[in-house]
């Protein structure tokens, strides 16, 4: 299993959380709920070490249809999603280029 560059998931964590805070979006996080203490998707949420299987779906499910909810009850008639794919930060080599 290939190590994913913990530092570089949490930057861009904390880049898409306050994008979303600064325009007004709803911010969903999956990667708090499906990690390990290492950064890691857990074992049993994945049977790759990197794509949800059915267990990872079922932890993102509840949070994904919280987030509609709020979205909703906001009055807002398009969901518009912040959220952190731990696939985003498989390829070290690929750079993620941010506006300030």
């Amino acid at each position: 299993m290939t190590q994913r560059p913990i530092d570089r998931i949490l930057a861009l964590n904390r880049w898409l959380k306050d994008y979303c805070a600064t325009n007004n979006l709803i911010y969903l996080d999956y990667f708090s709920a499906v990690v390990d203490d290492k950064g890691l998707l857990k074992r049993d949420l994945a049977d790759d070490g990197l794509h949800p299987n059915k267990a990872g779906y079922a932890i993102m499910a509840p949070l994904a249809e919280k987030a509609i909810e709020k979205t909703l009850a906001g009055g807002n008639s398009t969901a518009q999603f912040g959220s952190i794919s731990i696939q985003l930060a498989h390829n070290s080599e690929r750079e993620v280029a941010t506006e300030k």
